[in-house]
């Protein structure tokens, strides 16, 4: 028989504890006590079967034969302090039913509570220099409208949503700055300075939400502790890598990957020592950089190939390589929450779609202007894209179809892109 663990998994009452997290706490230690007085029952019960000579084993012979009654008396005794202890368990019994009904009268009360509430929206960057320039656009992608505009740092090129979903970081480059939006008052709560000439360009946070990591245009890759919003380290690239303009990292968060858009490579990051143990050749100008769900492939863009190249993460290899249209420029890459598809933005105005099984393109989506970067929304049905034709829009494309079926129109410069489903309450 075993017993529960206290507290359950994933409960840690250092952090805190939520009201259904104290309700599975109660549950657990009643089942505690449930077994506890199972344990003393079953041993009374061996008491008395000791007693009258019937506590045998598998061949029948007696367990312990000196607990054995010698006579009636020693036989009534035995079973007056079993009587005794068992009125106890009653008791105990008793009280927790009553304890386990105070319980379920809790669960009752949070079942009834309201859920907060909660809307999956789109961050867009927008760096235009021109009103309304520097901000961030916030669109609620179940009626493709912007609910709000956020004033940030200068020209800012990028936005990340942390894992728990409060907080954006957005990379301005204009003015070597991190804003930091509280995502349930769409406002800055903080600015994380940078040294002057960094020019963040990229932001990507790691799965547990512990760090941010900014791709700068100085051959460097910030690392930022969310809990301060300070930068704890810096991890120098080799020299002549200037032109870094994208970031991501690995689902089990051990690894970023750097694009290089001038030095033609990809520079892996390993994030326990934040420093970089590989380089990967890529083309002439890598621009974009995703990967997969389970983490083993990094699908990366090169512009000026014209192709997209597939890394495998376990060897830090290009085992394929995708070719878009000829002439064209593949720049924004994204991959569909399930990992059975990538989405690539073209400059000539077309999104293709990438079988990540076959590695092959498997359809085109025309939407004109200059597509830049993709996100999808947490279920995977929609896919926002940043396009810079003029006017400047965030086209919405249906992924069973894949059609265009909406353009919301945004600022004067849309670049950057995050999806999450945010809870104000």
């Amino acid at each position: 028989m075993s017993f529960p663990n206290i507290p359950p998994e994933g409960i840690n009452p250092i952090d805190g504890l939520e009201p259904e997290q104290v309700a599975l706490l109660l549950l657990a230690s009643i089942a505690f006590e449930e077994l506890g007085l199972a344990h003393v029952i079953n041993a009374e019960a061996e008491k008395l079967q000791g007693s009258i000579g019937t506590l045998v084993d598998a061949n029948g012979n007696p367990i312990n034969p000196l607990i054995q009654a010698r006579s009636l008396a020693e036989l009534l005794q035995v079973n007056q302090e079993v009587e005794k202890l068992l009125r106890t368990v009653v008791k105990k019994e008793m009280l927790l039913q009553f304890k386990f009904e105070n319980v379920l009268d809790l669960l009752a009360t949070l079942d009834s509570s309201p859920s907060p509430p909660c809307n999956t929206l789109a961050y867009v960057t927008n760096s235009g220099n021109g009103s309304p320039g520097s901000t961030v656009w916030v669109i609620d992608t179940a009626t493709n409208t912007i609910i709000t505009t956020i004033p940030v740092g200068n020209s800012p090129i990028d936005v990340a949503i942390t894992p728990n979903r409060t907080r954006a970081y957005v990379a301005n480059a204009g003015d070597d700055t991190v804003s930091v939006i509280d995502t349930a008052t769409n406002t800055v709560i903080t600015t994380i300075p940078f040294p002057a000439g960094s020019v963040p360009a990229a932001i990507a946070i790691t799965p547990n939400g512990t760090r941010a990591y900014v791709a700068d245009n100085d051959d460097t890759v910030s690392v930022i502790d969310t809990a301060t919003n300070t930068i704890i380290a810096t991890v120098p690239l080799f020299s002549g890598s200037s032109g870094t303009i994208d970031i991501a990292i690995t689902p089990n968060g051990t690894r970023a990957y750097v694009a290089n858009f001038n030095s033609h490579n990809v520079s892996v990051i390993d994030t326990a020592t934040n420093t970089v143990i590989t380089t990967i050749p890529v083309g002439n100008t890598p621009t974009d950089i995703a990967i997969t769900p389970d983490g083993t492939r990094a699908y990366v863009t090169d512009f000026n190939s014209h192709n997209v190249f597939v890394i495998d993460t376990a060897t830090n290899t290009i085992i394929d390589t995708v070719s878009v249209f000829p002439g064209t420029g593949p720049g924004g890459v994204a991959i569909t929450p399930n990992g059975t598809r990538a989405y690539v933005a073209n400059s000539n105005g077309v999104i293709l779609v990438i079988d990540t099984a076959t590695n092959t393109v498997i359809d085109f989506i025309s939407i004109g202007g200059l597509p830049a970067t993709i996100a999808f929304t947490p279920d995977g049905t929609r896919a926002y894209v940043t396009n810079g034709g003029v006017p400047f829009i965030v086209n919405v494309i249906d992924t069973a179809t894949n059609t265009a079926i909406d353009a919301i129109f945004v600022g004067n410069n849309a670049l950057g892109i995050a999806i999450g489903t945010i809870c104000t309450g």
